[in-house]
Parts: structure tokens; C-alpha cells; sequence
């Protein structure tokens, strides 16, 4: 008997488990992305705390490029944010932590922060917001707002997003299998 309709097999079972999954799955997945996220910024701030491409006594011979005297940094120019590294101190304190603020409907909603949480470094804020002689550089939130960062911040997001929801939608892909009716 011949048939006039024919299902293509996985595909209504996985519309199904999509309309199925709860806010609370989501919002676990998001969080798990975001901690793959915060890794890449993490890594990134770390490596701007880091630079140690000129040394104290090449900055003197420099005129001291971060001086407020000359109106703008002097120094990298596609990258004025960048920190020298002295003692190190600065990247070793470095810690990102995920966190829960609460959203819309009762829930929660997931962020990362990149930051001095405990123990901020004395100089910290010196160097961050600059002081009466010296330009501040804010390479926490310059980093992460870096252009081009974003493809890196991007990628992480979708690559861990994208495996959840295909592990918890029941998407298969494969040989097929007969159709049903």
C-alpha cells in the first residue's frame, strides 16, 4: 500500500526535546560557556599583565611613555592598555569567577567576572586608573573589549553552547533508518 506521508526519523523527537528543555538546563549550559569564555579573557588579561618587552630602564630612556605630561600614552600605540610586568604580582592575583545575579521570572542569570577578587594588589588601582604623574591603563576592561577578542570570546561561547544543546536535544546525525509513518 502506498504511502502518501512520511516522517524524516530524529527530526519531530528532537523539535520535541527543544520545546522539552527547562530554563534550568540553560542557564547551567550558559554557565558552563561562560567559564569556557572567562578562560579565553582570562588568558588574554594575562597576557597583557605580562608584557615584558621593555624594561624599567628603557622606559626612563623613552621619556616614560605613560607620563600624563604627554597628553596620551606613548607607547603601543594599537595597544595602550598592555602592563609591564615587574613582580608579577598583578597576573598572579588574577582570578575570574563565575556568578549568579538574579533575572527576570524568578530565576537567575549567569556572568563571569575577570579580576583582583581577594588579595587586590597594592599598585593595582595605581595602575588601573593612572595617577596624579601617570596615565592608567584599565587592562581588565580593555582586553575584554578588544575587538578583536570578541571572535575568540565568540568561538568559546558557541562551541560549548552548541555541544550542550545538541547532547541534551537528542540531535542525531547518522546512517538514518527507515521511515516511520
Amino acid at each position: 500500500m502506498p504511502r502518501d506521508k512520511t516522517r524524516v526519523v530524529g527530526i519531530e523527537a528532537t523539535v520535541i526535546n527543544l520545546r522539552d528543555l527547562k530554563d534550568k538546563f540553560i542557564r547551567a549550559a550558559a554557565g558552563r560557556a561562560l567559564t569556557k569564555v572567562g578562560g579565553v579573557a582570562m588568558t588574554a588579561v594575562y597576557a597583557n599583565l605580562t608584557r615584558n618587552d621593555h624594561s624599567l630602564a628603557q622606559l626612563r630612556r623613552m621619556d616614560h611613555p605613560y607620563a600624563k605630561r604627554h597628553g596620551s600614552i606613548n607607547i603601543h600605540p594599537s595597544q595602550p592598555h598592555v602592563v609591564h610586568e615587574r613582580t608579577g604580582l598583578m597576573a598572579a592575583r588574577l582570578q575570574g569567577l563565575l556568578k549568579f545575579r538574579a533575572g527576570g521570572g524568578g530565576g537567575s542569570r549567569p556572568y563571569y567576572l575577570v579580576g583582583w577578587m581577594v588579595q587586590v594588589p597594592t599598585h593595582a588601582p595605581w595602575v588601573v586608573e593612572g595617577t596624579r604623574v601617570m596615565q592608567g591603563r584599565d587592562v581588565l576592561w580593555w582586553t575584554v573589549s578588544d575587538p578583536a577578542l570578541r571572535p575568540a570570546l565568540l568561538r568559546a561561547f558557541v562551541l560549548v553552547m552548541g555541544a550542550e544543546l545538541r547532547t541534551q536535544a537528542g540531535i542525531r546525525f547518522g546512517s538514518g533508518g527507515p521511515n516511520v509513518p
